[in-house]
């Protein structure tokens, strides 16, 4: 019989999400080092497969499609997995990366989602302002480890990299609420000789298509909407002067950290995030500005950008991928080991169990 405790659980540990193009689950899998077994997402797996928690990020994908009878689907498929989970005593884990979905949903798939959130046993954030935003004093804070290493490797051949003194760089999934047309009105207003490059694919192409007009008419602008790989995505952030993230709503930014293990100094709107990445990597890493943005901000941030700096931030190296797994790993852990104390206390079990026995 498998011990009801938790000291020696390899729990396996169905993700919400697939193979997404994220590092993070990557650099996650890798310092897991065999603890846990981190399985990418499948409806026939959700329904049918074997796992002993079911971990949740962005969970409006479960039930989003890009038409009517796809999403319906979704949403039934979504209703037998809360079913499955309720029926298994399945634990479900939820990372909070945003306080609610970035693009609404319709009124079926929110009442869906809060009855997945009913199931959710802990919650893990990034940061301590959401758990304060949830009232989750039993949530767990975890912060995203160091994303240089994955990048740094990435770089192919011998050609140098160098930094341009008046590039402006925006890179992540190209959304609506990242405020990239405010970015782009901004830089129009600036003079020769700087240049903003925008790189990332977008969340629709009809979004993609009206990013694409509004930049081909702003002079030294480049946009690259589409997926690039890492290598070519790290040669943009170490050519850089600036990264610009002008979001009109930001709780986590993975884009925001990756720029700052690339050595470029971010430029970001007023906001929980913006103080906290302040008090952490310092004034010289980190230039906060009161939205909307301006031409005048854009060009202050650049001279402030020039100055000179260390080649990264030193608090960087305080974020480990090894803390972050083992700190998941407890949750996984203490999740599966109270699933596996609940039944073998239950009536049923003890039943089952006398039954076999006799």
């Amino acid at each position: 019989m498998t011990p009801p405790g938790n000291a020696r659980i390899r729990p396996i540990v169905l993700l919400s999400t697939g193979r997404i193009l994220n590092p993070s689950f990557a650099l996650l899998e890798a310092s897991l080092s065999g603890r846990a077994s981190l399985l990418s997402f499948s409806w026939r797996c959700a329904l049918f497969g074997t796992y002993d928690v079911f971990h949740v990020h962005w969970p409006e994908v479960l039930v989003k499609a890009s038409s009517a009878p796809k999403r319906l689907l979704k949403q039934l498929l979504c209703l037998l997995l809360i079913a499955r989970l309720a029926l298994a005593q399945t634990p479900v884990v939820r990372t909070i990366h945003n306080l609610e979905p970035h693009e609404s949903l319709p009124m079926v798939g929110r009442l869906i989602l809060k009855l997945l959130e009913s199931r959710t046993t802990t919650r893990i954030h990034h940061s301590k302002w959401t758990q304060d935003q949830f009232c989750d004093r039993d949530g767990v804070v975890i912060p995203l480890g160091n994303y240089g290493d994955w990048y740094r490797g990435s770089l192919r051949g011998p050609t140098p990299v160098n930094r341009s003194a008046e590039a402006i760089l925006f890179f992540g999934m190209v959304r609506p609420y990242k405020g990239i047309e405010q970015l782009l009105d901004a830089f129009q207003g600036l003079p020769e000789p700087g240049s903003l490059t925008v790189v990332g694919a977008p969340i629709d192409n009809e979004y993609g298509r009206q990013i694409a007009q509004r930049a081909k008419v702003v002079p030294r602008c480049t946009a690259f909407l589409e997926f690039v790989d890492d290598g070519t995505l790290w040669r943009f952030i170490k050519e850089s002067a600036l990264v610009v993230l002008p979001f009109r709503s930001i709780t986590n930014s993975g884009s925001l950290l990756t720029a700052l293990a690339g050595g470029s100094p971010v430029l970001v709107p007023n906001s929980r995030l913006a103080v906290e990445s302040l008090d952490e990597f310092g004034g010289e890493w980190v230039r906060v500005y009161q939205p909307p943005l301006t031409s005048d901000e854009l060009r202050d941030a650049l001279a402030w950008a020039g100055t000179p700096r260390p080649e990264r931030p030193a608090a960087m190296h305080l974020r480990s991928w090894e803390d972050a797994a083992n700190a998941h790993l407890k949750v996984y852990q203490s999740a599966a080991g109270a699933q596996r104390r609940a039944k073998h206390h239950s009536p049923e079990w003890r039943s089952a169990h006398r039954t076999s026995g006799a």
